[in-house]
């Protein structure tokens, strides 16, 4: 019965395409709004877009990438890939 347990599980990670798109979206419609008087207005929507999509997805997270791992238990730790968490140190757990 001490046999560690282990199951195969996702780690989510962060989509930093996302919020880099966003800013080169803001940067490109800075050179738009500014290269052309007749084109501010589509570079200044670039502008607005560009700002809210890099927030939206750098604060929220709404679109992570999934890795495939181990999640190995034992009485004192859960491993997770090649993290270790103590048993002591894990206030909270959600599946």
């Amino acid at each position: 019965m001490n046999e560690p347990l282990a199951f195969p599980a996702r780690v989510l990670r962060r989509n930093w395409w996302l919020p880099v798109s966003g800013l080169l979206s803001v940067a490109i419609g800075a050179v738009v709004a500014l290269g052309s008087p007749a084109a501010v207005v589509g570079g200044g929507l670039l502008i607005w877009f560009g700002a809210i999509f890099a927030f939206a997805t750098a604060t929220r997270n709404s679109y992570p990438r999934a890795m495939l791992t181990a999640v190995t238990a034992t009485r004192d730790a859960i491993e997770v890939g090649e993290r270790r968490l103590e048993v002591g140190e894990i206030t909270e757990a959600k599946l």
